[in-house]
């Protein structure tokens, strides 16, 4: 009689020994896509602040007139704790002749970040899943 009742713990425990491995392959999945997308968030913010540097290069190059004041593309390189971010700044001058007589130019500016960047210009077409990219515009008058 007590035949029939043999072997229900075994069904039992391979159950739960199933249910915790699904449980187990869950949570480290979950803790893994936390991790990438964290570190996603840091890479954003970090080209954002790249751009934003690249943004303030270029105004600072108009502002002390150096020359070329304004190129089509500069691509640059910004020093950042964890290596360096590619940027490329660009610029269009327009010069507009006021009533006054003295004429004055506006640019318009461009900066874009990118990690992983394509041979050191951004933005990169081929962006992977893991690609970055921030761009800021401005303009400056001089």
């Amino acid at each position: 009689m007590k035949r029939g009742q043999q072997g229900f713990s075994v069904v039992l425990v391979l159950a739960i020994v199933v249910m915790m491995g699904g449980v187990l392959a869950y949570a480290a999945t979950l803790t893994s896509t936390m991790h990438s997308s964290q570190a996603q968030e840091i890479a954003a913010a970090r080209a954002l602040q790249a751009a934003r540097a690249g943004l303030e290069w270029g105004r600072y190059r108009i502002r002390i007139g150096a020359l070329p004041n304004c190129a089509a593309a500069t691509n640059l390189a910004m020093p950042l704790s964890s290596g360096n971010m590619p940027v490329t700044v660009r610029c269009t001058a327009t010069v507009h002749l006021p009533e006054a007589g003295t004429p004055v130019t506006t640019y318009q500016l461009s900066a874009t970040a990118c990690l992983p960047a394509a041979a050191g210009s951004c933005p990169n077409a081929a962006g992977a899943g893991d690609y970055v990219e921030r761009q800021v515009t401005g303009m400056a008058e001089r």
